[in-house]
């Protein structure tokens, strides 16, 4: 097998129970975990197959550099693509960016999984990533800016969205088994035998060659793959695709999920300044003004033990502007039984938190005890529902432009390095 260093580059608001019922329930989620597997590996397309993925040389990465092994498929569209892969070297565990970091500590860190359906003009990739904990997927094409000898080289996201993956193995000499199944505009992502995401590949449906990868979250100059290492996999096997599970039904009309995970808390302390607030979590990488964000969180341990909360930015808009438009509102379910939704505006080095409006909320504080928090944007207002009952009305009058949609914990307590919040059918539905 040749390995090659190539790029990659208004709807009525739905019920949470409609929102449950389209997305298959946490019920059907939890029996079909990796559950598809098995069907999938009656009769083989390619392999199995063990290999290296070679890292490339110091001076020859670059920004959006992937190793990657191709597998041709000529006019398959449909198929599942499952391997195990054998960590290069120990992580670094903080997941904290910080550039006074120096070789070898500069390079702890690893990203790795599949493209699928390539062509030369588009493709995807689906990935792990050591630093942030998570699990992300790119729709891409190549990137006509990029100079002629480095092409291949560079890839131009079209569309992107991510998760948190708490449980991923980082260490030395740990391995992580993946698994990916395309079956038309549904992708049906596995990791360690739990079913993490339901993905939308609506708009990547034709046929394309796949591929084993590493190297898909270069951080230029800090974070990257140590030069002249060596990411290994097993068992690398592409056998035709099964139908969907009950999970993996998504409806065409979401934005984002369903997707189960969760958040490895990285820092330790207040996540609040003087004139900002922040979190810890991820961009889901769905828009909208108007919509409906929903997930079940479970409490990362017992509220006697300290404070925690959850929830969602959204509406927001990543690049700080001194205007009167752009922030984001970030709503907040807390240990306390409380809920806070805030705005916050940019400012020249950041974001300046108003609080809008609070309230009691009754919620589950145990260790692990669950919480569905459901969240509706219409126009200059919306909904709050907890465990399917409405809290409240919310005033978003002073924010309507389209953003993005995050979803985070410690946004309004102290962070507590180590601890995992986790979620089970988040979605983002118009």
């Amino acid at each position: 097998m040749k390995r090659r260093a190539n790029a990659h580059p208004p709807t009525m608001p739905m019920s949470r129970r409609a929102v449950l019922a389209v997305g298959g329930g946490l019920v059907a989620a939890a029996c079909s975990r990796g559950g598809w597997l098995a069907a999938a590996q009656a009769a083989p397309l390619y392999g199995p197959v063990a290999g290296q993925i070679l890292h490339p040389a110091a001076d020859a990465a670059a920004p959006n550099t992937v190793v990657r092994d191709v597998v041709p498929l000529g006019g398959a569209a449909d198929y599942a693509i499952a391997a195990t892969f054998h960590n290069p070297y120990a992580a670094i565990t903080s997941g904290v960016f910080d550039r006074s970091f120096v070789p070898p500590d500069a390079y702890r860190q690893w990203s790795y999984g599949f493209d699928f359906r390539l062509t030369p003009t588009r493709g995807g990739a689906v990935y792990v990533d050591s630093l942030t904990f998570s699990w992300g997927v790119i729709i891409f094409a190549p990137d006509p800016a990029a100079p002629a000898a480095r092409a291949t080289l560079q890839r131009r996201p079209l569309r992107t969205w991510r998760g948190g993956l708490p449980d991923l193995r980082i260490g030395e000499g740990e391995t992580n088994d993946l698994q990916l199944a395309l079956s038309g505009p549904v992708g049906q992502f596995v990791v360690n035998g739990e079913e993490i995401a339901a993905l939308d590949l609506s708009d990547l449906p034709g046929p394309g060659d796949a591929a084993v990868g590493a190297g898909y979250t270069n951080y230029t100059g800090v974070f990257g793959l140590v030069p002249g290492a060596a990411t290994g996999y097993e068992a690398f096997t592409i056998t035709p695709a099964p139908p969907p599970t009950p999970f993996g039904q998504r409806a065409l009309s979401y934005l984002y999920g369903p997707v189960n995970g969760g958040i490895r808390q990285t820092h330790e302390g207040s996540n609040r300044s003087s004139t900002s607030q922040t979190g810890e979590g991820f961009n889901t990488g769905a828009r909208m003004t108007d919509g409906i964000i929903n997930a079940r969180f479970f409490n990362p341990y017992d509220a006697a033990a300290g404070p925690w909360d959850y929830g969602f930015w959204f509406r927001s808009n990543a690049t700080p502007t001194s205007g009167a438009t752009g922030g984001y509102y970030a709503l907040a379910i807390r240990s306390d039984r409380t809920y806070v939704l805030t705005l916050n505006r940019p400012v020249s080095r950041g974001y300046i938190a108003r609080e809008v409006q609070g309230g009691r909320v009754c919620v589950r504080t145990g260790a692990g005890e669950p919480n569905d928090v459901e969240v509706h944007a219409h126009g200059s207002g919306g909904l709050l529902s907890v465990n399917g009952e409405v809290i409240a009305a919310l005033d978003l009058h002073d924010l309507a432009d389209e953003g993005d949609v995050h979803v985070l914990t410690a946004l309004d307590v102290p962070a507590r390095k180590g601890a995992v919040t986790r979620y089970e059918n988040c979605t983002v539905a118009p």
